[in-house]
């Protein structure tokens, strides 16, 4: 899972970017279906690395794999957000979605 966090957004401009390109989802419909499919199947690879740590027997899971793939994104998503909008630089902001 911290490979997954590792490769995403983690400098300001990223996170900017990212923002612009949900503006724009939300916008224009056919570049939102885009957005979506690109969505779902980041939250997919998630799925596959929470659901091999609990067939590993690490935890269990009080929901199921795919809503606690969803709340990772969105908690990670709105965390790099905050992290952006406070003024933290690349490295600063590579820490907290390590977090």
């Amino acid at each position: 899972m911290q490979k997954v966090l590792d490769s995403g957004l983690d400098d300001r401009l990223s996170v900017l970017l990212m923002s612009e390109i949900r503006i724009g989802a939300l916008r224009d419909e056919a570049f939102g279906k885009a957005y979506l499919a690109q969505d779902q199947a980041m939250t997919a690879s998630i799925e596959g690395i929470i659901q091999g740590i609990v067939d590993s027997g690490l935890f269990a899971l009080r929901v199921d794999v795919p809503a606690a793939a969803q709340m990772l994104m969105v908690q990670w998503e709105g965390c790099m957000a905050r992290a952006a909008v406070s003024g933290y630089d690349g490295e600063e902001l590579h820490r907290v979605g390590a977090e």
